[in-house]
Order: C-alpha cells, then structure tokens, then sequence
C-alpha cells in the first residue's frame, strides 16, 4: 500500500508540473507531447482509483514513450528540464527499488511481453537530453 502511494503522489506532483508546462508552453510541438503525458497521467490516476493493473500498465506505456518523445523532440528549455528530471527520478527509483515502480504497483502486469533494456535506454535518453539542453541548435 506504501508503495501504491508513493507513485500516486509521484504522479499527482507530476501532473501538476505537466499542466503547468503545458499551459506555458509556446510550441505546438511541445504542447502535443506534453498533452500525451497528460494524457497518460489521467489514465493512471484512473487505473489506480479503479485498481485496474492493465489500465496502470497502459499509463506505464504511454509513460515511456512520452519519456522518449519528450528527449529526443521537446523544444523549450523548461519542457526538456523537466523530462531530465523525471529521467534522474526514473533511474534513481529504479536503483532504489530493484524495478520500475510501475511494474511493482501493477504487480508486473504486461500487455505488452517484450523485454526492452529500460536502463540502457534510460541511460542513452539522459545524455541526449542533457546534450539537448546544453545544445539547443
């Protein structure tokens, strides 16, 4: 249960931080993948109130792929900042827990049975976010 909201409030400051950028956001760009993480929050924020672990897994899903989107294609200083910090926090969790809390809350439910090495990824997305934000050309 601990555990349950720990990644709720993850998940509620997250998405307070999300609003906020999109709402300040300039770039259509920016605010199409920003709104894509939003998107991913609501559903697990739903799939948590309804204990659905597919419907947290889905929000897993779609938080990876607006972690990649969000590294490799935001634009605006403050977006890319933010998508780092969440890297540093993903990675850090990870450590910490020996798992992605994701797999932990939804008692490692898949939709998808595909063994990605998130770490690497993970990794390789921190230096080209960083590079990014020190290089924005």
């Amino acid at each position: 249960m601990y555990m349950i909201k720990n990644i709720l409030l993850i998940c509620i400051i997250a998405h307070i931080i999300t609003l906020y950028l999109y709402k300040k956001s300039k770039g259509s760009y920016d605010k199409k993948i920003l709104l894509f993480m939003i998107l991913g929050q609501i559903i697990c924020f739903y799939g948590y109130y309804s204990k659905n672990n597919k419907i947290i897994e889905l929000s897993h899903i779609i938080f990876f792929i607006s972690i990649i989107l969000g590294s490799l294609f935001l634009k605006e200083k403050y977006n890319k900042l933010y998508v780092l910090i969440v890297l540093i926090v993903t990675v850090i969790s990870r450590i910490i827990f020996h798992n992605c809390l994701f797999s932990i809350v939804n008692k490692n439910t898949k939709l998808i049975n595909i063994k990605l090495p998130h770490g690497l990824i993970y990794n390789f997305l921190l230096i080209v976010i960083i590079y990014r934000i020190f290089n924005p050309n």
